[in-house]
């Protein structure tokens, strides 16, 4: 009977799970044997294809604009360059029921014009996509044949919760790391070879009761790393490594690393870093590690990281080693950069230019700032003062103990009051000082991470602007406390309750930038103003961690006289603006 798996196997993947009307030319779904999970159907004639497909995309939080503009980059752009009298159009629809985008392209073949329509949608995980292609003169005859289409249930999302039932405390809380991180850079090879080297060591939490050879320690190297031998004094959780590092990957994005001509390099992102098989492989999402960094680089070059380094120069090598102390645990991946650094000392403060930056301007930057910090402070207590450096192509980074700032940005030789991206200069450099305290400082817990980050920084943006001294600061301040509400008026129904937003949605995240600090602001107002302040004043007097449970009890702590349970039911764990 053995015959007959082949035969069950072969009737299995022809098993169509959606329905979809075509027209009597069309022959049946069949599964595609060149694309695993699509299914196909031809017209009689050849000259008509439709095809449904599902993908894993392997992690959560694709975002549609982002795949749309991936695709017409790799398949359709270059294509249509090459074809005669061909167009590459936006479509923008639903595709049973769901959200979605794509592409309508046309062209000539032959002595015929051609087209094709593209649509996709996204859900949790995967992709769904769905395309058609014919003769151009039979397109608007197909389409009410494509909206015929039914996904099965078990291909669309999860209805949305309109309740946080578990108050901002369920589901995909980052478990503590299973140990520490020591690592060893060795940059001195990277201008003459463009590569780096790289030693870690994985400390566990509860080490191995039994020895384990060096080597025998499953790893997950960055991609296209190449192993090295392990030295005799290596222990038996170690692994070498090197990447090579080319300036001309566009400024980076090679292993979470930008490097320029010459020997300005950040590691910024955590790509580059080796980790046990065990934790890749887990299921659980784990905090940022504690670690140690040692760098080894040439001494004309200075190394910025989480701590203050300690620097030792080696006169018979000329190699200058670059040391920190351990990281505590949940505070960031590890981080650095390198550069020709040169320290400015001015009356607003110490700060650090890299030579080849562009730097007109840049005390106007500085004095904004200290006009920022200082009214930080007046209002929620002094903190440690981050240390300022600047460097190109990596966005501006709020990091533990470093506030680094994009070149490109104009924060050097552009006026502090001109715009840039959705705001004056000066509001954005006051989000920045913002999220030194609520982010980098006094850290969310739980599934409302971020609004006790992200939307708390945007309301304590607007209360320094309201009380630093500088021109028309408070005029930017009214102006972005309108915008919240101008926005949630005009964006609709919260897709989730505010408790429950992740930071990858894009659509969310814009939400906690808005709807996030009405609710702040509503706290603010039900508590009293001086309260409000001397709850984060105590909060950000060490580095922490809070909860939505610690924010529920300090607020009723200090306000006893408000009745809580109903506001942050319907605002916090539920869907309604303030």
């Amino acid at each position: 009977m053995t015959w007959m798996f082949p035969l069950l196997l072969a009737c299995l993947q022809n098993s169509v799970p959606f329905t979809m009307d075509l027209p009597e030319s069309y022959g049946a779904f069949q599964a595609d044997p060149q694309r695993a999970g699509t299914w196909s159907s031809t017209r009689a004639d050849g000259l008509g294809k439709v095809s449904v497909g599902r993908f894993d995309l392997g992690v959560p939080g694709a975002q549609l604009d982002s795949v749309l503009e991936d695709i017409a980059n790799r398949q359709w752009r270059p294509r249509v360059k090459e074809l005669p009298e061909s167009s590459l159009d936006r479509w923008s629809g639903t595709m049973s029921g769901l959200n979605a985008g794509g592409w309508e392209i046309r062209y000539r073949y032959n002595e015929s014009m051609m087209a094709v329509t593209q649509q996709v949608a996204i859900t949790g995980n995967y992709l769904i996509l769905m395309d058609w292609s014919g003769p151009a003169a039979a397109r608007e005859g197909m389409k009410p044949y494509l909206e015929s289409l039914q996904l099965p249930a078990e291909w669309l999302p999860e209805p949305t919760p309109t309740v946080d039932a578990a108050r901002g405390l369920s589901g995909n809380l980052h478990s503590p790391f299973p140990g520490s991180l020591s690592i060893a850079l060795d940059l001195r090879s990277l201008e003459e070879e463009e590569r780096i080297d790289v030693l870690v060591t994985y400390h566990p939490a509860e080490p191995e009761k039994e020895p384990i050879v060096s080597g025998d320690l499953a790893w997950r190297l960055p991609g296209a790393a190449v192993r090295l031998p392990v030295n005799p004094g290596d222990g038996r959780n170690d692994v070498r490594y090197s990447l090579n590092i080319s300036e001309s990957h566009n400024y980076g994005n090679a292993y979470g690393i930008t490097r320029l001509p010459g020997d300005s390099f950040a590691a910024l992102d955590p790509l580059w870093i080796a980790l046990p098989m065990t934790l890749v492989e887990s299921e659980e999402l784990y905090a940022p590690p504690p670690w140690s960094l040692t760098v080894y680089h040439s001494a004309h070059l200075r190394c910025m990281t989480a701590k203050p380094v300690l620097t030792n120069f080696q006169e018979d090598t000329g190699v200058m080693t670059s040391a920190m102390t351990q990281l505590e645990a949940g505070q960031a991946w590890p981080f650095l950069v390198m550069a020709q650094y040169q320290q400015r000392r001015e009356q607003e403060g110490t700060w650090w230019l890299r030579l080849d930056a562009k730097a007109r301007t840049p005390k106007e930057a500085l004095k904004a700032r200290r006009a920022l910090v200082k009214t930080a402070a007046e209002l929620w207590g002094e903190v440690p003062e981050f240390t300022l450096a600047s460097f190109p192509y990596v966005g501006d980074r709020v990091l533990p103990g470093l506030l680094l700032l994009d070149e490109q940005r104009g924060w050097f030789d552009k006026p502090i009051d001109g715009q840039l991206d959705d705001a004056p200069r000066l509001v954005q450099l006051a989000r920045l000082i913002a999220q030194q305290r609520f982010g980098a400082r006094l850290r969310g817990e739980g599934t409302a991470d971020q609004f006790l980050e992200r939307s708390l920084a945007e309301f304590a943006t607007v209360r320094m602007l309201e009380d630093v001294e500088w021109p028309e600061a408070g005029t930017m301040a009214e102006e972005l406390r309108q915008s919240w509400r101008e926005r949630e008026e005009a964006a609709g129904e919260l897709p989730l309750p505010l408790s429950l937003i992740p930071v990858d949605d894009l659509y969310g995240a814009r939400r906690l930038l808005s709807f996030g600090p009405l609710v702040w602001a509503e706290i603010e107002a039900k508590m009293g103003r001086e309260a409000f302040d001397s709850m984060l004043q105590e909060r950000t007097a060490s580095p922490t961690r809070w909860s939505c449970a610690d924010l529920e009890k300090d607020l009723r702590q200090r306000a006893p006289d408000v009745d809580w349970e109903p506001f942050l039911r319907a605002s916090l764990y539920g869907r309604d603006l303030p």
